[in-house]
């Protein structure tokens, strides 16, 4: 199943003309080009929780040139071009944009990468992750310090056998 979503972020990717990095973990190269092909960036993820492997991605990106970057994770049935290229274009107006998940998360994150170095303390550390208080802990840091934040529609994500089950039932695999 995973695989089949990975697959649709790639789809979406010829929908929306921009560059993919694609960040694997306990995998080779070879293997993630065999599969994918090699059109995209491809980044090992950092060691460590959710927080320093988000923060490695982008600070990975932040090297490219990149000036807006979108993290998206590839557990999503329900995104699609359009929330892409909302939360893409709302990076002009807003320092960061959100895809908030049903279960309290977020399914997206987006910054300019410009101002990672500000962010990176406050969007990556100290955060309970796998709880249903993440997105509300890291809106409250942000806000608190000035930041504008993008809100998208909130969308299921797909962490437990339920929330399959669940993406089944409203047929979105």
């Amino acid at each position: 199943m995973t695989e089949q979503m990975v697959e649709k972020m790639i789809q979406l990717r010829k929908e929306f003309p921009v560059t993919l990095s694609i960040c694997y973990d306990d995998a080779q190269l070879d293997e993630m080009t065999r599969w994918l092909g090699s059109d995209f960036l491809f980044h090992s993820q950092v060691p460590g929780d959710l927080g320093l492997k988000m923060a490695g991605a982008f600070m990975a990106l932040s090297g490219t040139g990149c000036e807006r970057a979108l993290l998206v994770g590839s557990d999503i049935p329900e995104i699609d071009k359009d929330i892409l290229q909302k939360g893409f274009n709302s990076l002009e107006e807003h320092d960061m944009v959100f895809g908030p998940s049903a279960d309290g998360g977020y399914y997206l994150l987006g910054l300019r990468t410009a101002s990672l170095k500000h962010l990176e303390n406050l969007l990556f550390s100290d955060i309970p992750w796998s709880t249903e208080n993440v997105l509300k802990l890291s809106l409250e840091r942000i806000r608190r310090h000035g930041y504008t934040v993008f809100l998208l529609p909130v969308l299921q994500d797909i962490d437990r056998p339920e929330d399959l089950i669940l993406a089944r039932r409203k047929g979105l695999l």
